[in-house]
């Protein structure tokens, strides 16, 4: 049986292990944690949890924007 909580779980390590991680190794890294006869019936599992990096890298970038405008303005 395909455990979908310890999948999201390793999904958040994954995340805060690597902050320079791609789009592409997560999807590779998420489908190595689905077994081949789970994948099917989860594959929107991996696609949702795409959609949410995606959002967390616009956060992170809009983050980084923020900062260095803040840096090149001066204000703390």
């Amino acid at each position: 049986m395909f455990d979908r909580n310890s999948f999201k779980q390793a999904i958040k390590k994954w995340i805060n292990d690597n902050e320079s991680g791609t789009i592409e190794e997560l999807q590779v890294y998420c489908e190595q944690l689905i077994p081949p006869k789970h994948y099917v019936s989860n594959k929107w599992l991996i696609e949702e949890t795409i959609n949410w990096y995606q959002h967390i890298l616009n956060h992170r970038k809009q983050r980084a924007s923020q900062e260095e405008e803040h840096e090149f303005y001066g204000i703390c």
